[in-house]
């Protein structure tokens, strides 16, 4: 950091947000649920699993998204704080984004080298 501007949180922190060993069963059980709910998705398509979103989560991507972004197939995009990356690939695969993600945790860096 530059001048007298000091970092509000260090990797350590990320780190212990995104780790899966960090924690107990609540970690573990959301990314199987994820990884389930990923397969049952590729198996059904997007307009059969989009029946069984949340009505806030079906606000967010059918309407919000759909009335605010551009319809540009390219547009680039930031999200910061990406890991663990779903809701940018999300956007990526709805609206043809070319994703890009900034995160502070090893995880996410460890990823993005593979």
């Amino acid at each position: 950091m530059s001048g007298n501007q000091e970092k509000l949180t260090d990797n350590a922190y990320w780190n212990s947000i995104y780790n899966p060993r960090v924690g107990t069963e609540t970690v573990q059980k959301t990314s199987v649920k994820g990884r389930l709910r990923a397969a049952i998705g590729k198996m059904l398509g997007r307009k059969i699993t989009a029946l069984f979103d949340s009505y806030p989560e079906y606000q967010q991507w059918e309407y919000y998204f759909k009335t605010y972004l551009p319809e540009t197939k390219g547009l680039k995009i930031l999200e910061v704080g990406s890991a663990p990356g779903h809701f940018l690939v999300e956007l990526c695969n709805r609206f043809g984004f070319v994703p890009y993600g900034a995160s502070g945790s090893d995880r996410a860096s460890r990823a993005r080298s593979a």
